[in-house]
This record gives C-alpha cells, sequence and structure tokens, in this order.
C-alpha cells in the first residue's frame, strides 16, 4: 500500500479544486463525501500533498532516483512509467488528468495519458481489464452503505481491485466482505457505522 500512499501524497487535490472546478468542489481522501455526514467516516487516514512524505513512502519499498536524473526507478534501475487513462470528451477529466501527469512528473513518475471514448474505457475497465490506471467515476452509489455492495464485496462484479475472484484475495478484502455484511444483517444504526467506518478506513 504504500505506492499508493505515495502517489496519494503526490497529487495536489487543492490546485484540482482550484484550478480545475474554480474552486467549486472538495478535496477527496475517502469515496464517502463530507455531503453524506451520517456515514461518512472524518477519521480515515489522510495522505494529503506532501512530495517529501511521497519520495520517503517510495523509498521504503525501493523506489528512488537512482541517477540524479529525476526519474524515480526500481530496484533493477527500471524508471517508474504507468499508462494513464480516461474518458476523453470530458473538460474536467481532461483538466484534472493534465495536472495529475504533472503532479506525478514532478515526483518522477511519467504518467502516459491515454484518452479513450467513454465506451472504450468501460469496456478496458469492467471486459477487458486492459489498462494499468484510470481517471474515472462510479456513479449511482445511493447515500446508505448497502449501495456502494457492489463494489466493495469481493466476488462482485463491480469490485475494481482483484476483478472475477471467488474468494477473496487479499486479507484487507476478505475483512471488507465481513464487514459490509456485517452492516447488512442489524438495523442498529451505531453497528452498522462502525462497521462502514472501519471500511473506509
Amino acid at each position: 500500500h504504500l505506492a499508493h500512499q505515495a502517489v496519494s501524497c503526490a497529487i495536489d487535490r487543492d490546485r484540482l479544486v482550484r484550478e480545475v472546478f474554480g474552486g467549486r468542489a472538495q478535496p477527496a481522501y475517502g469515496f464517502i463525501g463530507t455531503e453524506n455526514p451520517r456515514w461518512n467516516n472524518p477519521d480515515i487516514p489522510r495522505y494529503a500533498f506532501d512530495p517529501v512524505r511521497a519520495r520517503s513512502l517510495l523509498a521504503e519499498i525501493g523506489i528512488q532516483d537512482r541517477t540524479g536524473d529525476g526519474l524515480m526507478k526500481d530496484a533493477d534501475g527500471t524508471p517508474i512509467e504507468i499508462l494513464f487513462t480516461s474518458n476523453s470528451g470530458n473538460p474536467l477529466r481532461e483538466q484534472a488528468s493534465a495536472r495529475i501527469v504533472a503532479d506525478l512528473k514532478q515526483l518522477g513518475i511519467r504518467l502516459t495519458y491515454v484518452p479513450l471514448d467513454y465506451r472504450a474505457l468501460v469496456e478496458r475497465i469492467n471486459v477487458s481489464f486492459d489498462y494499468e490506471c484510470a481517471l474515472m467515476g462510479l456513479g449511482g452509489g445511493g447515500s446508505d452503505p448497502a449501495s456502494q455492495i457492489n463494489v466493495l464485496r469481493s466476488s462482485e462484479e463491480l469490485h475494481q481491485w482483484f476483478p472475477l475472484q471467488k474468494t477473496p484475495s487479499t486479507e484487507w478484502e476478505a475483512r471488507i466482505d465481513s464487514l459490509m455484511d456485517a452492516q447488512m444483517r442489524t438495523l442498529d444504526v451505531a453497528q452498522r457505522k462502525k462497521c462502514f467506518d472501519e471500511v473506509q478506513v
């Protein structure tokens, strides 16, 4: 997870809010926004913009600028290069993508941006799985945790991490499965909140 945390620390969300959304947005650190105070967990870990921390986290897993050329490399000296896609024809996504590419370049990670039309993007993400990373949104989620099950449970169709699993591939996915099942089995809002707070962490 250190690589994910490092990338999060490399992205200047405040700049995205300011320059892409004209100040009419809030930086997001989790998948439940503050506009849903009943279920939002405000105490999730936040890996905010901090390039120094990003470099330190990458160094912990052996990724660093080994030759002073500004490029992050793995232990074998291979530069870190990632194909990055989003849907074309969406000005906000295109602007955000350009800034994310610039942020990661400052860290020494090369994102190669490949815009795709929306249908092609969905095909790659949900059917062929032929992509490395993508900027997109999963719409349609309601305000209740139950509406998130099709993404969070490891066996569900929209689960993005290890698609089409028969059983959870990781301990943390198994824990999320257990918590989502537990919050569905009770009407006790406090207990459901406790379970869903941990899911968000």
